[in-house]
């Protein structure tokens, strides 16, 4: 509303006097959609103040601060349709964030022993040496054969590209395999808006420069870099040799590239690709990096075409698909959540399994996560505990289902038949 968006712009004012840059950062993201082309450029010069007041606060010499300032500002904000802004979120932490990050990190890692209902493909992981714990006759195997052929740990030799139909389920179990591997784990995460515009976020156990990728030294000895939506990044990739196929020229020319994810704030006359497969080139040349990236469905009818540069920066890819759970796999995914929620005990998990063929994992755990709130809500109005019912479930896997298809007119006829049944009751 915009009472709602008023509140935000003073938020907006009050962060920058004070000076809270992660706190501007946060209001920037949810304004972004309702700001016009000039208040964003006037709010990613603001926030850049923020930061180089940070550094300055940090012992960066000021005189380079001065020079660095002096080109952001000499970038200009160019007209477009549809404004294409491509950053690289890079924050330089102190020494107390550092270590408030690697202890979340070692909290929050995912190994394979922490999913459920991904049977299939890590069935696949086999060949590199990786398995699920309670596999025990495998890992047994696998010990005898590492120690007959000499090898320790798995088998990475070529990098993971996995894909599927669900980002969330793929970025699931990318982190469970990174956590598996052992290795510290480091994340660039690729976003566009509803806007185009494209964000990459880097994190994970690594010093940040100010500005520029990482220096020698600057990470592990040994990593695993994620690149989370790879395919989002060749999209960017894609949208500016587009630009520059019709005739559009770079900061270097004296002109920005429109509607395109080109220039860099700060590095005049190089591309984004540039700075991209540059900024991923220098993390390899200063580490033994191993990659695992994370894609949409790639399939024969939509394939997934990563750009020549970006294919001899990466090396040999092994694709893995992520697919849709199986029904066996939908029924494990019911039964872990249901270890974990009493209130769903009373349920067929079998029958409620057979009613979400097509929803991803991720949608499976919403579907029952919103059914378990809304038994909790009941028992508080009640004042006695209620079990999760079939009629909730089925109104909320309701929303998660293709209007179109077959199974949604099934669950609909089987509301109306229940709510029919209850009619003489509730009379």
């Amino acid at each position: 509303t915009g009472a709602t968006i008023d509140g935000l712009r003073k938020a907006w004012l009050l962060a920058c006097e004070q000076g809270d840059r992660q706190s501007a950062e946060t209001i920037f993201n949810d304004l972004l959609p309702y700001n016009t082309q000039q208040q964003t450029q006037d709010a990613i010069l603001e926030l850049q103040d923020l930061a180089l007041s940070q550094l300055e606060e940090l012992g960066v010499d000021k005189d380079d601060i001065s020079e660095i300032a002096a080109q952001l500002s000499a970038v200009s904000a160019e007209e477009g349709d549809k404004p294409q802004i491509m950053s690289i979120t890079a924050p330089h932490p102190s020494a107390a964030e550092v270590v408030r990050e690697l202890k979340q990190l070692q909290e929050e890692r995912l190994d394979y022993s922490d999913l459920a209902g991904f049977g299939v493909v890590l069935n696949k992981m086999r060949e590199f040496g990786l398995s699920t714990p309670d596999d025990r006759q495998f890992r047994g195997f696998l010990a005898q054969a590492q120690a007959f052929h000499g090898i320790n740990g798995p088998v990475l030799s070529e990098a993971f590209l996995f894909y599927g139909p669900s980002r969330d389920d793929v970025a699931l179990f990318a982190l469970a395999t990174a956590g598996e591997i052992g290795r510290p784990v480091v994340t660039m995460d690729v976003n566009i808006d509803v806007m185009g515009n494209g964000v990459i976020k880097v994190s994970g156990p690594m010093r940040r420069p100010a500005f520029g990728p990482p220096r020698r030294g600057d990470l592990p000895g040994q990593c695993t870099l994620i690149i989370q939506n790879i395919d989002l990044l060749q999209e960017l990739f894609h949208n500016e040799e587009a630009a520059l196929a019709s005739g559009a020229r770079f900061a270097g020319d004296h002109q920005r590239a429109p509607h395109c994810p080109s220039a860099m704030p700060g590095l005049p006359g190089r591309s984004m690709q540039a700075e991209i497969l540059g900024y991923l080139g220098a993390m390899f040349n200063h580490g033994d990096v191993f990659v695992i990236a994370t894609a949409a469905s790639s399939n024969e009818q939509d394939p997934l075409m990563l750009g020549e540069r970006l294919l001899d920066l990466l090396g040999p890819l092994r694709e893995l698909e992520v697919a849709c759970p199986c029904p066996i796999e939908r029924y494990e995914v019911l039964s872990a959540f249901s270890e974990e929620h009493l209130s769903l005990k009373d349920l067929d998990l079998r029958r409620t399994a057979e009613l979400m063929e097509g929803l991803s994992r991720y949608d499976i755990v919403a579907v029952c996560q919103a059914a378990v709130e809304e038994a909790y809500r009941q028992s508080l109005r009640q004042s006695r505990h209620q079990m999760v019912t079939w009629p909730v479930v089925l109104r909320e896997l309701l929303h998660y289902l293709d209007p179109q298809s077959e199974t949604y007119q099934k669950v609909e006829d089987m509301i109306v038949e229940q709510f029919r049944l209850e009619l003489p009751d509730s009379l």
